[in-house]
Parts: C-alpha cells; sequence; structure tokens
C-alpha cells in the first residue's frame, strides 16, 4: 500500500466525523488546517453566520487548549 492509500485510508474516518458535525449544526461548508502550532476552522450556514475560529500553541501541542472565535 502507498503512502498515498493509507493516508487516504486513515482521512476516511476522519471526514466521516467532520460530515456528523456538520449535519449536527447544519453547516453548510467547513474548513479545517492544522498547522504545526495552529490549528484553525472556517465554517458557514449557507452563506449567513460565517464563523472563523483558531488555537494556538507555544511549544507544543497541547490539546487542552481551547479554540477562540475570530469571527
Amino acid at each position: 500500500m502507498t503512502e498515498f492509500e493509507q493516508l487516504a485510508e486513515e482521512m476516511e474516518s476522519i471526514f466521516r466525523q467532520i460530515q456528523a458535525v456538520k449535519d449536527r449544526h447544519g453547516i453548510t461548508s467547513l474548513t479545517i488546517e492544522c498547522l504545526p502550532l495552529v490549528d484553525q476552522f472556517w465554517g458557514s450556514h449557507g452563506g449567513k453566520g460565517d464563523f472563523v475560529a483558531t488555537r494556538r500553541y507555544h511549544h507544543q501541542r497541547d490539546m487542552t487548549t481551547k479554540f477562540k472565535k475570530v469571527k
């Protein structure tokens, strides 16, 4: 199995979870970005009620750091 095939297989369950969150909250689009010391997400409810959230880490990834709403 190639690296891409492995990654695609692992991502499937993540995207199923994301779709469940979108359905639960009526979100039409959701973008997630995970950088070395920043996690961010953007979302929209059909062009209304858009939101942006971010969390930043200082030295290492600490999953207890909370997201802050930016927009």
